[in-house]
């Protein structure tokens, strides 16, 4: 759980980085997942930087066997769950991804919102390849409230959960970011750190020059569903309910 402290200077700074996020099960999980991704594009001929400039999806990436007509995994719990947790689940695991994703990132996200529900909006992992240039596998700066194209979009408050699957430094690729009082911060942490960020915050990625993938699994959740401009029923991305109180009440 976050402590006020945390909640405070999140409003304040506009991040706030989380040591030991993910414990070692967690970890692994997502670490595997984002193997079994990778792997499978590559056998399939993509390739992760010209391909898909560093961004793997899994629902969009082809691997996952997704429903011909209905959508109902983007906007139910259990549907969404049902399919997620095909993914990458060895019978030796005791948790499951979707649980990750829907509560405990969920709660995070509900806490940092000030929220009783929150809703899943994205989830990708960011996989930079070894000695990648950077103009191959960098991000520049940019705010993630910057993607939306309408004035009603970027109303919604959404928080991105920025996760190291392994460590990073500056020299494999991690984040900068320019904090709401305009102080800058490199971010070298420990596999298994979440930095969560405002849609706000001004940030940017740097490329990987070491001789290892380096893996990251980043996750968005928003205050409400964001639809289609024409429809009440057709989401933007994703909109799964995460209904979990935050602990220090509403203001």
């Amino acid at each position: 759980m976050l402590t006020k402290d945390d909640i405070s200077e999140f409003q304040k700074k506009g991040f706030i980085i989380l040591k030991n996020g993910l414990q070692e099960e967690e970890l692994n999980l997502l670490h595997e997942e984002a193997d079994t991704l990778s792997n499978y594009l590559m056998s399939e001929g993509y390739d992760l930087i010209t391909d898909l400039g560093c961004v793997v999806e899994p629902w969009t990436c082809g691997y996952l066997d997704l429903p011909e007509e209905a959508n109902s995994y983007k906007t139910d719990a259990y549907e969404y769950s049902r399919i997620r947790d095909t993914l990458y689940w060895p019978n030796t695991c005791t948790i499951t991804a979707s649980h990750i994703i829907l509560d405990k990132y969920g709660n995070y996200a509900a806490q940092l919102l000030d929220q009783q529900i929150v809703y899943l909006l994205n989830e990708q992992f960011i996989i930079k390849p070894p000695t990648s240039s950077s103009s191959s596998s960098s991000f520049a700066w940019h705010r993630d409230s910057d993607y939306y194209r309408d004035d009603r979009h970027r109303a919604i408050c959404s928080i991105a959960c920025w996760t190291a699957l392994d460590s990073v430094t500056e020299h494999n690729g991690t984040i900068e970011i320019e904090d709401f009082l305009g102080t800058h911060h490199t971010i070298c942490a420990e596999a298994g750190t979440i930095v969560f960020m405002s849609d706000q915050l001004l940030h940017k990625s740097t490329c990987n020059l070491s001789s290892k993938f380096r893996r990251v699994y980043m996750n968005q959740f928003s205050a409400s569903p964001l639809y289609y401009l024409d429809s009440n029923e057709r989401c933007l991305a994703l909109a799964v309910p995460s209904p979990f109180q935050n602990p220090f009440g509403h203001k």
